[in-house]
């Protein structure tokens, strides 16, 4: 069963994709017309993990860095820099 990290991660790596696209294949306009539904679901993807994760800035952050399960389960936010989304078993 796909865990709820590595869904986040493939739903992230999905929007990094449309962003490629989007700067390559649309004009100005066309970008604009799709940042508001970009930004929903950007939203959505903060409101799952945030309701098992506890949001940790930087350098908080750091501290959980060198932990084992840290690469396979950790979220890096979407939209601020350095900070992770950590299991709250672990925060």
């Amino acid at each position: 069963m796909e865990t709820l990290v590595n869904k986040v991660k493939t739903i992230l790596d999905d929007i990094g994709g449309t962003i490629g696209m989007l700067i390559d294949n649309y004009t100005i306009e066309e970008q604009e017309e799709h940042q508001e539904d970009f930004n929903e679901r950007c939203d959505e993807i903060v409101e799952l993990v945030e309701e098992t994760y506890t949001l940790v800035s930087w350098p908080d952050s750091q501290e959980y860095m060198d932990e084992e399960w840290f690469e396979e389960e950790a979220v890096l936010h979407p939209n601020e820099p350095s900070a992770y989304f950590i299991p709250t078993k672990y925060a």
